[in-house]
């Protein structure tokens, strides 16, 4: 079973489901992406073959990376790639909780102690979630509600 999301239009926040997802990947191609599986749970052989369940998070421009030890870094995808070797820290690790909220901040924590938070810009979309399933969540240019598509 590969999970959808829908946001409650009432709430100030929203859990994204990507708690458990491992990050396997990570991307350097114009933006940052970070990408992360879970597990095939619900699966069975007659589902051959497998699609992996997956997230993609991708960051156009400032974001934060905090790291076990209270270090930050302040990156941003726009800059160039050797500025951004800290994220591959990140490779193998778990995600312990993400969220979103009505201001377009995304705070991913992971298992390790590190975290990404990113906010919006004020002139382009500056993250976006893709995935698992049909979920897609991209911060308006400027901030707000992240805007849902599938």
């Amino acid at each position: 079973m590969i999970p959808d999301m829908e946001l409650d239009p009432d709430a100030d926040r929203w859990d994204l489901p990507i708690v458990g997802f491992r990050v396997n990947d990570i991307w350097f191609s114009g933006r940052l992406y970070v990408i992360a599986y879970g597990e095939n749970s619900g699966l069975t052989l007659a589902d051959f073959p497998k699609v992996p369940l997956r997230t993609q998070i991708a960051f156009g421009g400032p974001f934060v990376l905090s790291l076990p030890d209270g270090a930050e870094h302040y990156l941003d995808a726009a800059e160039p790639w050797e500025t951004l070797v800290t994220v591959l820290g990140l490779r193998g690790a778990c995600i312990a909780s993400a969220q979103t909220d009505r201001g377009g901040i995304l705070r991913i924590h992971f298992e390790n102690g590190s975290s990404l938070v990113a906010g919006p810009h004020p002139q382009y979309e500056n993250w976006e979630v893709a995935g698992p399933g049909a979920l897609y969540l991209v911060v308006p240019p400027g901030g707000g509600d992240p805007r849902v598509a599938s």
